[in-house]
């Protein structure tokens, strides 16, 4: 495949005569007929310029402009929804998140990265999607940047374990119905190779970005040198943000 046959390298190419391209015509490109706020792209693409931090820019625009079309595609003829995303993608909170998701983009080396800030600035766009978490959009973005590969695991598992419960005890006021499972937590823990140290540090990693919480534990159920965490609702946000519903 020569390198003009890939759309990603076609349109940076593109994009590398500054002088002849803006990053909105870029944009427009990319994203066919669909609404792109002119903002949002040239904020980034004028504040960033060397070519390979420009070009893990570019990675991040194209995805995150890829979930957008399947967004629309899902709803074709919902013109209030159009109008609702068309809305979110224009506002305020959005531009800085973008700002902020493109700050971490051109920083990191790690492309899943780039992929999870697209699919957490999609995802809370999405009409379809009732949560609070628009306004809550920037912090996302910058937890994301931060949260290591085991840091997800941990969340992933917490998840596992709890997510009926916390389905059926929607208040989660009660700490037994956490601590009673704590027993199929840790073999979890063990299924996943992890040792159970680091799967603590990690809970309380989380625990800092607002995305787990320890549990009140019962010694009755939990032994002398455990310890119960739970996800909170914002953790199991996220994780429904980068699973892309």
């Amino acid at each position: 495949m020569s390198k003009l046959d890939d759309p990603l390298d076609a349109s940076f190419e593109e994009y590398s005569r500054e002088d002849e391209i803006s990053g909105a015509e870029l944009a427009r490109k990319l994203a066919g007929d669909l609404f792109w706020p002119v903002a949002l792209v040239n904020t980034a693409f004028d504040h960033f310029r060397t070519p390979s931090r420009r070009g893990r820019l570019l990675e991040l625009l194209e995805a995150l402009i890829t979930r957008v079309k399947r967004l629309e595609a899902k709803r074709p003829n919902n013109d209030e929804e159009s109008a609702k995303l068309e809305s979110n993608l224009g506002s305020e909170v959005f531009l800085e998140a973008w700002t902020q998701a493109a700050e971490e983009a051109v920083r990191t080396s790690d492309r899943k990265k780039i992929q999870r800030f697209a699919a957490v600035l999609a995802g809370t766009v999405d009409p379809a999607n009732s949560s609070p978490q628009m306004e809550d959009l920037p912090a996302l973005i910058r937890d994301v940047a931060q949260l290591g590969e085991l840091d997800l695991e941990v969340l992933k598992i917490l998840e596992a374990v709890y997510s009926d419960a916390i389905v059926t005890n929607p208040n989660m006021h009660d700490p037994n119905v956490f601590n009673d499972q704590i027993n199929t937590l840790l073999k979890k823990v063990r299924e996943s190779g992890m040792h159970r140290e680091f799967f603590y540090s990690h809970c309380a990693r989380l625990s800092g970005f607002g995305l787990a919480i320890e549990v009140p534990r019962n010694p009755s159920r939990v032994a002398p040198g455990d310890y119960c965490f739970r996800p909170t609702r914002r953790g199991m946000d996220l994780l429904a943000l980068l699973r892309g519903h």
